[in-house]
């Protein structure tokens, strides 16, 4: 079967894939969309894009890298063309602002962007990713994504039969949930209207089912997240994959894939680690 324009970006850049599930961010653009009843205001259409990243704690420069080069997929001719719309002073006061502010620059802003990028070797094209986005117009870029996502669904067969299959199984997970539910209140109801005797120093004990425990199949937000060392035997415990992203350097995109199940452990700075959820006790 051919492959979509995201399979074949997700493959171009690899790398990505560990940040930003391509199809999933896709997903959840059309349906924020609709929710909103389109764009009747062009102002709000970077906002939704923000809106995904925050709600799904992406980083914004992974999610601005994935749609540059979705949009390179789609319309690389008119993307190019943008290259020419930059907004320089925009762009020094993301990337140099030290700089900009020492120098006093007043007009010739991409000259300094080009002087503090070329001096430090960054890449120059991931840097100017935004600004070349913010002269396309992200008006657009959202029109462009949800007209892709209704693409794809409309000409994939097999996606839309496992979105099918995905829908089909929280269908019966929520049977299942709602029978287990009916057990244990039927069964909390006759605990509570037993007549038997109790036993002298015999206590009623009351507690969770810890076996019963089933780790969500992907990531879920506000849970306690156990960071284990497999190279020293060591745990933590963190509120976030943020936090630990912010004390160890190991991403937050890392984090969600191996706590979720994705991968068997995360190699970082030398080092292994596993994470994983706490148990409910």
């Amino acid at each position: 079967m051919k492959k979509n324009v995201i399979e074949k970006l997700m493959a171009k850049h690899s790398s990505l894939n560990e940040f930003v599930n391509g199809m999933a961010f896709l997903k959840e653009v059309h349906s924020l969309y609709k929710v909103l009843g389109g764009m009747r205001n062009y102002l709000i259409a970077k906002g939704i894009l923000r809106y995904i990243t925050i709600e799904n704690e992406l980083e914004w420069d992974y999610v601005v890298r994935f749609i540059f080069y979705l949009i390179e997929e789609i319309d690389k001719k008119g993307l190019s063309e943008c290259k020419k719309n930059i907004d320089w002073e925009f762009a020094c006061k993301k990337y140099c602002s030290d700089e900009l502010s020492k120098t006093k620059t007043k007009v010739a802003f991409k000259e300094l962007f080009y002087l503090v990028a070329l001096n430090n070797n960054d890449d120059i094209d991931d840097l100017l990713a935004e600004p070349i986005l913010d002269a396309y117009g992200w008006y657009q870029i959202v029109k462009k994504i949800v007209a892709q996502y209704e693409e794809i669904l409309s000409t994939n067969t097999e996606y839309a039969e496992h979105m099918l299959e995905e829908k089909e199984m929280e269908c019966d997970t929520l049977d299942v949930h709602k029978e287990k539910n009916n057990i244990q209140e039927e069964s909390q109801k006759n605990i509570c209207t037993s007549t038997t005797p109790k036993v002298d120093g015999e206590e009623n004990v009351h507690s969770e089912e810890n076996s019963d425990f089933i780790a969500p199949k992907k990531y879920v937000r506000n849970r306690t997240i156990i960071l284990k060392c497999l190279t020293d035997d060591t745990e933590t415990e963190w509120s976030s994959p943020k936090a630990i992203e912010d004390s160890i350097g190991i991403p937050m995109g890392t984090i969600r894939k191996n706590v979720s199940g994705h991968t068997n452990y995360i190699r970082f700075n030398n080092k292994k680690y596993q994470a994983t959820y706490k148990v409910a006790s």
